[in-house]
């Protein structure tokens, strides 16, 4: 360790202060700075930013607990910029170099912002479920985000749900409590995109029916109109049929 501190020590740049001065300087005027991916950093994140159905897996094979996906997305973007712009700067100071920052992300900073979002969002997920572990719950090892948790409800087949068929969807390892579910399935009533009721014992999310006027909030969700459509006609087959004529009998929705 002392060793190389002293190599630290050796290196021109003592703080990281006139680092972030340059930054500053450089970003805070009347000249609009336009930075860009370059290819290969393009389709990195093209891949990365296309919708995963039910894709609850992390590039580094975990469970992975996202938000929306175009909100996603803007984080690995800014993280990217973010990176690309400090590493720039810093290596021209340690290498006594000036002249402006590359206005060209490469492929090697996107990658680094794609695997930091991806362990950021597990941790994430982590954290959330132990805000509603009760005392004794440490079984659960990994939680779902509601984002995510409302995607899947808008994601099962036919015109409705319920919240133990939506629990039981998730891998075993990463479940979300049934009382998240049902949380989930009010939200998605308060937005308008279906109607949360009690049948008998169980909890029951009714999809509204699908129309051009639910694709903004389906958005929200990473959900296009057609998927959400193609799923609202599909058949459950996990569903007994006792629970479907019931559920049917009951639906507020026309």
């Amino acid at each position: 360790m002392a060793q190389l501190r002293e190599k630290l020590d050796e290196l021109p740049v003592k703080s990281l202060k006139v680092v972030l001065e340059h930054v500053y300087a450089e970003h805070n005027n009347d000249m609009a700075i336009k930075y860009s991916l370059n290819a290969s950093a393009r389709e990195a994140f093209f891949k990365f930013a296309k919708p995963q159905e039910l894709d609850l897996t992390s590039s580094q094979g975990t469970p992975r607990i996202t938000c929306t996906n175009s909100k996603r997305n803007k984080h690995v973007l800014r993280v990217a910029l973010n990176m690309h712009i400090f590493y720039d700067r810093l290596k021209k100071a340690l290498n006594h170099e000036t002249g402006p920052i590359s206005r060209s992300i490469n492929l090697t900073t996107m990658n680094m912002a794609i695997s930091l979002v991806d362990v950021l969002e597990t941790y994430k997920g982590i954290s959330e479920i132990c805000c509603h572990l009760k005392p004794g719950e440490a079984s659960v090892k990994v939680g779902v985000a509601n984002e995510e948790v409302a995607k899947r409800i808008l994601q099962m087949p036919a015109k409705f749900t319920t919240a133990r068929r939506v629990y039981t969807s998730f891998s075993s390892r990463c479940r979300p409590p049934v009382a998240i579910v049902q949380e989930s399935m009010e939200e998605l009533q308060k937005n308008g995109l279906g109607i949360f009721k009690m049948v008998d014992k169980l909890k029951v999310f009714y999809k509204k029916s699908p129309e051009m006027d639910l694709q903004p909030k389906l958005a929200n969700y990473g959900i296009s109109l057609e998927e959400f459509t193609t799923s609202f006609n599909q058949e459950d087959d996990r569903l007994t049929s006792q629970n479907k004529e019931a559920i049917a009998e009951q639906s507020p929705v026309d």
